[in-house]
């Protein structure tokens, strides 16, 4: 399991083409949590990086400042929530 740390476009260059996708779409989820988290005026609460861990567990996780979690996100796909 790897952990890259995204803080700028130029980073995800590191991230393994064939998991480009996986770490988009949860890099997606992360910034939509961010948004439904802390609602009106959310980018102005600091997000300086991203961490995305490379670990196939497809949750989405936020938190603060102090590394203490916040809110999880588990991801399941729609075919398979059926």
């Amino acid at each position: 399991m790897k952990t890259y740390e995204i803080r700028t476009i130029n980073d995800l260059l590191k991230v393994p083409s064939e998991k480009l996708d996986v770490c988009l779409r949860e890099i997606h989820y992360s910034l939509e949590l961010h948004k439904l988290a802390f609602g009106e005026g959310c980018e102005t609460i600091g997000l300086e990086v991203i961490r995305w861990c490379d670990d196939g567990e497809r949750h989405v996780e936020l938190q603060d400042d102090k590394g203490e979690e916040i809110v999880t996100l588990r991801i399941i796909d729609a075919a398979s929530a059926s």
